[in-house]
Order: C-alpha cells, then structure tokens, then sequence
C-alpha cells in the first residue's frame, strides 16, 4: 500500500469514527440532557478509556521502536501475551479503585458512579489489548485492519444505543461493543500473522516483551498527569451545577470532531516515518506549524461567532432544552483555543516520542497540569462552565513552548539541508 492510499484510508475511517462518536453523543444528550444522571453516566463512559489510553495510547511509539518491519510473529505473539497478563491486573486494580475515582468529582450521591466504574472498568481491558494489536499491525505497516475493527465498534455501539433507554443499559451495551472489537481485531492479527507460531512463547522472550511496558513506563506516568485535562476541569465544574460535567463533555467532543480527523489520522501514518528516518528538519516542523495556523486560527473565528447555533444544530432532543444547549454553548466557547493548541501538542509529543526523549516528555506533562490546575481553579470560579474549557485549551499550549525550546536547542530538530533526501518507499 502506498503511503498515500495508507493516509487516504486513514482519513476516511478516522472521519467517520469521529463522525459515529458525535452522533453517539448527539442521542445521549437528547435522551439524558444536561443533568446530574447525564454526569454520571458520561463519566462511566469516559474514565475507563481515558485511563486507557494513558497506558496504551503510545504504546505504539514504545513497540515501533523495538520491532518495527520485524517479521518475527513469535515476538508479537509474545508481546500480546506479556500485555494481556500486565494489563488484567490494571484492570482489577482500576474495578477496586472505583470508589476512589467516583468520589474525587464530589457528586451529590457517588454511588451509582462507583457501582458503573466496576462494570465499564472491563472496556480499559479490551481498549488497551485492541491498542496492542494496533502496534504490531503498525510494526507490519498493515494500516487498514485495525481501522476496520474500530468502524465495527463505532457502527455496532451506535446501532445498540437505539435499544437502550436507561443509564445502566448504556454502560452494557457500551462493555459489549468493546469486547467485540477486541475480538475482531485479534482474530484479523492471529489469523493473518500468528497461525502458524502457535500460542505458546518461551520464557526470555516473554520477559523481554515484559520490558517493553517498562521501558514506556515514564511516558505513562506522563500521560497520567496529561490526563489531568480531563479530570481537572470538571473537579471545578462539578462545583458550578448539575450537569455541568455533561456540558463539558458534549462541548469536547463537538471540538474533537475535527482534531480527530486532522491529528488521528496523521500522526497513526506520520509515526512510522519518523521512525524510518530517525531526523527531521526545522522546515518540517515550520511548514506543520505554520499548516496548523492556517486551518485552525480561521476556524477557531468563525465557531466563536456562531457557537450557538452550532450547539443548537448539534445536539437536539426531548431533554435538551435551551437552558443545556446555553451552558454548552458556553463551554464550547472555552475549548475553542485547543482546535489550534491541541494540533500542535499533538505533533510535538509524537516528535519527542520518536526521539526517545522521555525525560522531556514528563516535563512537559507536569507543567501542563500544573498550569491547568492554576488556571481552572480561578478561571471556573469566575467563568464558571467556560473556564473549565479556557484553562484546557491554554494548558495544553505550556508543554508546546518547552517542548519546542527542547528541539530547537539542542539540535534534535536538524536542519533541511543535514536531511536526506531519501523519499518514502511504497508501504
């Protein structure tokens, strides 16, 4: 496959995952609104795979490092072994910290958040091993298989949702939707890679596909702290009203829609390029940076001026009444600035990752969250809803300013003429 057809299919099917995730969010808030259930129920939905995806999220960078184009499928088959066994005590771990997670948010009764964190903390098991099959199908340049697992998800999850009208029956539906895609993507990897290496790996191999976790466990504790941008804004939002969290949410993802289409798609087939040239030049990082202002700073204009009726177009239904389609209006408008600062993070992070600068990394995360606890703490308190959004996005910008003062400083970004001229093979 060449890399432009690679990047063309991973552009369709990340447009229309981000499109399926929209109209997800679209129907909840039409059947459960800006409400204390919506909160509860998005943060059910939402806790497991963000935790997710600080554990496997760049699991991927870490792997391609060690095992890229290796055709060895006794180490990929290791490697799903070693995961599967790390990632099932994650798993108990985050089902026996429920309580503990649902009583950081202070919502009026955290029970009914604590009994549905037990039972979505599953779908954190089958996300990560489906992040795991994503590696080794990167490490084979095999692009579309997990692209497709992932519309069966998204289309399957979709569809079930009509069959459901209580917050409970959502949380089933959403564990079950996980389960199938982590077993259709599986399936795709042994059949198409592992048949013939059976299932048993020896001892070494097991251990050293063991140390892969380890050597990416700096960037999860960075990811973790990263994670504060989700957990931050809506521990001062809870404070402002019920339902606020929902509105944060609904807001977010409204904005996600097309960073998911633009960074997602990218950077899943920009990343095995980096690896193949171990360099890049400053030009690249000016004509990305500069590409990233053009598209976004006249977006960012045109959905501040007509953010309303954006939110009203977005989301309808019988319980989304104009009181909720105003507070999301107005955390909307907060998260705005990061359709630009969350582009460039993007890009700077998968930067770092290929150039194995760790350390720069968790610098970075920690005065992301250090800055996100400043600012949401006193701009939710005087712009209630729409501060929690603000102090995300500009959060997300302080990593960028030290990452990019890093690269520069210390040559890791070179310059064009130091570069090879090499142009990429067929994939």
């Amino acid at each position: 496959m060449s890399f432009f057809n690679a990047a063309l299919l991973s552009v369709s099917a990340q447009a229309i995952l981000g499109v399926l995730a929209y109209l997800r969010y679209r129907l909840l808030a039409g059947q459960f609104g800006v409400t204390h259930e919506s909160d509860v129920l998005l943060l059910s939905l939402s806790i497991p795979i963000l935790l997710a995806l600080t554990v496997s999220g760049n699991i991927d960078a870490t792997y391609l490092r060690h095992y890229y184009l290796d055709r060895d499928n006794r180490k990929h088959l290791a490697f799903c072994l070693a995961s599967a066994v790390i990632l099932l005590i994650l798993t108990l771990c985050l089902a026996l910290l429920s309580p503990l997670l649902a009583g950081i948010f202070r919502l009026p009764d955290s029970g009914p958040l604590t009994r549905l964190l037990c039972i979505s903390s599953a779908t954190f098991f089958f996300f990560c091993m489906s992040m795991v099959t994503k590696s080794i199908f990167l490490a084979n340049e095999q692009f579309y298989l997990f692209n497709i697992g992932t519309l069966f998800h998204s289309i399957l999850f979709y569809g079930l949702l009509f069959c459901v009208a209580t917050v409970d029956g959502v949380i089933y539906v959403f564990v079950f939707a996980y389960l199938l895609q982590f077993l259709f993507v599986f399936v795709c990897l042994y059949y198409r890679n592992m048949r013939k290496t059976g299932l048993f790996v020896d001892r070494k191999l097991f251990l050293d596909c063991c140390g892969i976790w380890k050597s990416n466990l700096w960037v999860i504790c960075a990811m973790i702290i990263l994670a504060g941008g989700f957990f931050l804004p809506r521990m001062f939002v809870a404070r402002v009203d019920p339902g606020a969290i929902s509105a944060l949410n609904y807001a977010e993802k409204l904005i996600q829609l097309p960073n998911t289409v633009i960074t997602a798609s990218l950077y899943s087939i920009l990343l095995p390029y980096l690896y193949k040239s171990r360099r890049s030049s400053k030009a690249l990082q000016g004509n990305l940076i500069a590409l990233t202002l053009i598209i976004t700073i006249p977006a960012c204009i045109a959905m501040y001026l007509l953010d309303t009726r954006i939110v009203s177009a977005a989301y309808t239904g019988r319980h989304f009444d104009a009181s909720a389609a105003d507070m999301v209006a107005k955390a909307f408008d907060g998260y705005i600035p990061s359709f630009l600062t969350l582009m460039m993070l993007m890009f700077y992070l998968k930067l770092l990752l290929s150039r194995d600068k760790y350390r720069e990394v968790f610098i970075g995360a920690i005065l992301s969250f250090g800055s996100l606890a400043l600012m949401g703490y006193y701009l939710t308190a005087y712009y209630g809803v729409a501060g929690g959004g603000l102090a995300y996005s500009l959060s997300c910008i302080v990593p960028v300013f030290y990452w990019a003062t890093v690269l520069n400083r210390r040559g890791i970004v070179l310059e064009q003429s130091d570069v090879s001229e090499q142009q990429p093979r067929d994939l």
